[in-house]
């Protein structure tokens, strides 16, 4: 009754003094039934005839208040809920001495007999930033038990974590990615102060620098033997591929490129070299563009820009022919318009497609409107701009293009700068 007094005059934290500690069941025992009974009497809610009834009630929720010797406490080193029984020696009178100096006093840093089996051991440990686990000062690095009390403090297996990864080849004494010792007896490793986990969930999910980094591709962490030299050598700077993303394997059955090392110069029956990746030009940006990877001894060369390509870089009806005919590519073959406001569909070339994201293939041009040469495809105009769009990129006003909409086809636009110019162009040469 007395605390409960006490705590109806607190009115700051900053101010109050404690002499001593008191047990955390004090005011967890919810509304006294005898006082709040005699508070709804003096108030009026309750009539003289019902106090009999509210004192039976009384009587009744008393024999529900927690009791010290039905508690479960967590402890401090194996982190169980364990019974008061489990942590007091004493018995009769010097129980509840024990019961304070065991489980009371101590507060979050008490601990069980199965983790201190001498009572009289003082527990001098510090609470770990990370995971909340109390540990020696042994357990701790040195800089950060020095400054345990003005900043945040991690034991070695938070501010090191053990990597997670199940095929992690790194030390697991030293943690250091580089350490080749298979009995190693030195110690672990800092980590930089920018890569030290911050929550237990980051130590539990933790990786070490040969298992975190991700493919820019296919995103599998993976470490330095699943990367090619090259690109583990700038994993800091750059996006790096794996050896399956840096150079897929061929998807053509009948493809007689190495396996091993994918180079198409390669003839070694027995490779044992590693992977060679491609140029960065010619690196895969998706997952979709791996699984149809074609090497440069299954590309075919476009008949006219010469540039080889495997199967999604043709139309359907020039792939099937490719070794009766000559074949153009999907640039070459129905080129993109090089207008500048042009309202065609850039992926499938057709004037009345209208889909955002447009999955159509390329429909070919008929063949007798084939471009003849690389000059051709780059300044294409497609069959809306072509009589509305001058040789200079400029294009033909929208209500000039109304009026003029049925002569449409017998000449080609030429704007006001052009027209002027010929005409300075004539005078000059007639002057002359």
């Amino acid at each position: 009754m007395r605390g409960y007094i006490g705590l109806s005059r607190v009115r700051a934290a900053h101010n109050l003094l404690l002499p001593q500690p008191f047990s955390p069941l004090l005011f967890s025992q919810g509304a006294q039934p005898f006082p709040s009974a005699l508070m709804e009497v003096l108030r009026g809610n309750v009539h003289c005839a019902e106090v009999s009834a509210k004192m039976k009630e009384a009587n009744v929720s008393k024999k529900d208040i927690k009791q010290l010797k039905s508690t479960r406490w967590k402890c401090s080193g194996c982190h169980d809920l364990a019974p008061t029984n489990e942590y007091v020696f004493g018995v009769a009178e010097k129980w509840y001495d024990e019961v304070y100096r065991l489980i009371i006093r101590p507060g979050k840093l008490r601990r069980c007999r199965r983790c201190c089996p001498d009572p009289d051991v003082k527990i001098a440990g510090h609470e770990c930033s990370a995971c909340g686990k109390v540990k020696h000062r042994n357990e701790y690095p040195s800089s950060m038990w020095e400054h345990k009390t003005t900043r945040k403090a991690l034991w070695f297996t938070c501010f090191h974590p053990p990597c997670t990864c199940p095929t992690c080849l790194t030390c697991p004494v030293r943690r250091d990615p580089n350490c080749e010792g298979k009995q190693c007896e030195r110690g672990v490793v800092p980590l930089h102060w920018s890569e030290v986990p911050k929550k237990q969930e980051e130590v539990d999910a933790f990786l070490c620098v040969n298992c975190r980094y991700s493919c820019a591709v296919c995103g599998r962490k993976n470490g330095t033997v699943r990367f090619p030299t090259s690109m583990w050598h700038h994993r800091h700077t750059r996006s790096i591929f794996c050896n399956r993303c840096c150079n897929p394997p061929c998807t053509s059955p009948a493809c007689a490129t190495c396996q091993v090392c994918r180079d198409p110069h390669c003839k070694e029956q027995q490779c044992s070299r590693d992977v060679v990746p491609l140029h960065s030009s010619e690196l895969p940006q998706s997952q979709e563009d791996v699984a149809a990877f074609v090497c440069l001894n299954c590309r075919y060369p476009c008949s006219l820009c010469r540039e080889k390509k495997g199967k999604s870089g043709f139309p359907n009806s020039m792939w099937v022919h490719r070794y009766q005919r000559q074949i153009l590519c999907n640039q070459c073959c129905n080129p993109r318009c090089s207008a500048q406001h042009c309202s065609r569909c850039r992926v499938c070339r057709d004037i009345h497609c209208r889909k955002r994201v447009c999955d159509k293939h390329v429909k070919p041009l008929n063949p007798k409107q084939f471009p003849k040469s690389r000059q051709e495809v780059d300044t294409y105009l497609c069959e809306l701009c072509r009589y509305i769009t001058c040789s200079c990129g400029a294009r033909m006003p929208k209500p000039m293009q109304k009026r003029q909409r049925l002569c449409t086809g017998v000449q080609k636009y030429v704007c006001v700068d052009c027209q002027s110019r010929a005409q300075l162009q004539v005078g000059l040469a007639t002057g002359a």
